[in-house]
């Protein structure tokens, strides 16, 4: 039900508080420089490191996406197919594990878990961020994995959790625009309070899988698709009971990212969303996707953020931003130790 979703949401976001992850960079975690408690990096490999060997690895790796398209549409997963994926993601047969198959029920349950790219703190910033990098401002909201197959449309928590039913102008998704196997799965951002769905990457559209296409195609494919559908999608109806639509991509040239950062934003901000030009989307955590607070841009990548944009994001209790400063710059009680790109994280605000 969406009250246990809702737990297991509030019960991750506690544990994060407390524990170390086993991921490296994992933002369910505080971000290790901006964490109050010290934090090894020993044996976490360097995300540029990281970054560049999975760059290289989606060259050749082949996986039959349409296969898993038919498996998402059907919800036709097996307690193999979950051992797997978990294998794949890199989960032992720990704890959770034995929850997970402790049931039938449970397993049902959690069907869906491992469907969506999750991101990184950005700890080391890329060398090539202007040039191979693009940036994605994310409203405060709860992310979803939607389904539209056989004449429904389906929401699926971060964790796999079943959120709702419901028909969508989305294809596949009602009755009315449904064909036979066609199906369109959507990775989006949830916000009650103007009943959208903000569509932050595409996977599946009509039944042809995007997974292993780069970012820059996949984004024009979304907003592309998304426009055409725009008089069914975009507007609240009886057919459409929620609006999907799309995020925006901006460069991360200097000057676009000051631009963007000098503005007061139309929504909430939950943070900022830096994803490489050339990642495919994968399944669980990567490097390809990294992952800022508003308050910590000036601190990690030397840029200054107005008073305007900081006004539209949470505050955050292990962070403080310097009110005297309107480049917002960031201040920690004990300092900034670290380093950026070999400078001293207080005077790199001419790196990025």
């Amino acid at each position: 039900s969406i009250n246990e979703a809702m737990a297991e949401e509030l019960l991750l976001q506690f544990q994060g508080a407390f524990a170390v992850s086993e991921e490296p960079n994992d933002t369910s975690a505080p971000h290790p420089r901006f964490s109050q408690y010290k934090q090894k990096r020993a044996g976490y490999a360097d995300q540029a490191v990281r970054r560049a060997r999975i760059l290289e690895e989606q060259k050749c790796r082949r996986r039959d996406f349409a296969f898993l398209v038919r498996k998402i549409a059907e919800g036709d997963f097996s307690e193999e197919d979950g051992k797997k994926e978990r294998e794949r993601n890199g989960e032992g047969e720990g704890e959770e594990g034995m929850e997970i198959n402790s049931s039938r029920s449970k397993r049902k349950e959690r069907r869906f878990r491992n469907q969506l790219m999750l991101s990184e703190w950005m700890v080391d910033p890329p060398l090539e961020l202007e040039e191979e990098w693009l940036l994605v401002v994310c409203p405060i909201g709860k992310r979803c994995l939607v389904v539209a197959s056989k004449g429904v449309t389906t929401a699926y928590s971060r964790v796999g959790h079943f959120l709702r039913h419901f028909p969508s102008g989305i294809p596949g998704g009602s009755r009315k625009n449904c064909r036979r196997s066609e199906c369109t799965i959507l990775d989006c951002i949830y916000r009650e309070t103007d009943r959208t769905y903000y569509v932050l990457d595409m996977m599946c559209w009509r039944g042809n899988p995007v997974y292993d296409s780069d970012t820059e195609f996949r984004c024009y494919w979304m907003n592309t698709k998304l426009r055409e559908e725009a008089s069914t999608v975009s507007e609240i109806s009886k057919t459409n009971p929620f609006r999907f639509q799309p995020l925006d991509y901006h460069s991360c040239s200097r000057e676009s990212l000051v631009q963007l950062l000098g503005s007061k934003w139309p929504v909430e901000v939950d943070g900022l969303l830096f994803i490489h030009k050339r990642a495919h989307y994968t399944l669980g955590r990567s490097p390809l996707a990294v992952w800022l607070k508003a308050q910590m841009v000036t601190g990690v990548l030397g840029l200054p953020v107005s008073g305007e944009f900081l006004s539209c994001a949470p505050v955050l209790s292990d962070v403080k931003v310097d009110t005297k400063m309107d480049t917002g710059a960031i201040d920690q009680s004990e300092g900034l130790k670290d380093t950026c790109a070999g400078v001293e994280m207080k005077t790199c605000t001419e790196t990025h």
